[in-house]
């Protein structure tokens, strides 16, 4: 997995956003984008004057008001697909049955998929349409073509809330229309 991000948190007293500084995985610590080595000329820095300025959601006063470590902001690439399903499966090995959405082009491609999940009502509109996803990584795995591992986000008032991880093809994301901004994350 190459990651794509590099993570920062807000914090009060005083107000400031900090970066997090080490993402530790189950048993290796996960590699982190190359950085120059002066860091404060780095496309990948956020401060609290850019939050400001790139998100004019989050006034200095909305920030006061939240708590430590709630926003995460980085910089990454979003784009836009649709979604159709659900699909439904079951489990061999419990029996249970779960479900995935199937993610694709403007031309009805199927590119990826959701990661499997159980929702209240999967026929519910809520999960059908248009979504924006949001680039955390790239999957190299042997015998498959590499994957962008995404989030698939809402946004409510200037922050982006996580729906469900997925995974679509890295030649399709490539082809899609990107953006490449600061994503803050609720």
């Amino acid at each position: 997995m190459t990651p794509e991000i590099l993570s920062f948190v807000l914090r009060n007293s005083p107000l400031r956003v900090v970066k997090v500084s080490s993402i530790i995985g189950i048993s290796t610590e996960i590699p982190r984008p190359k950085l120059r080595k002066d860091f404060s000329q780095s496309p990948h820095l956020i401060t609290l004057d850019t939050v400001l300025s790139e998100c004019p959601q989050l006034t200095e006063a909305r920030l006061k008001d939240t708590p430590d470590n709630l926003f995460i902001f980085f910089r990454s690439e979003t784009a836009t697909f649709s979604i159709s399903g659900p699909v439904t499966e079951t489990s061999s090995s419990s029996g249970s049955k779960y479900h995935y959405f199937e993610i694709r082009s403007s031309a009805n491609e199927v590119i990826g998929q959701t990661d499997a999940c159980v929702p209240d009502d999967p026929d519910d509109p809520v999960y059908a349409g248009e979504f924006e996803f949001v680039l955390l990584a790239t999957s190299v795995a042997p015998d498959m073509p590499p994957r962008k591992i995404t989030l698939q986000i809402e946004r409510r008032e200037g922050v982006a809330y996580r729906i469900s991880v997925a995974y679509i093809l890295e030649d399709a994301w490539n082809k899609a229309d990107r953006r490449s901004e600061l994503v803050v994350l609720g």
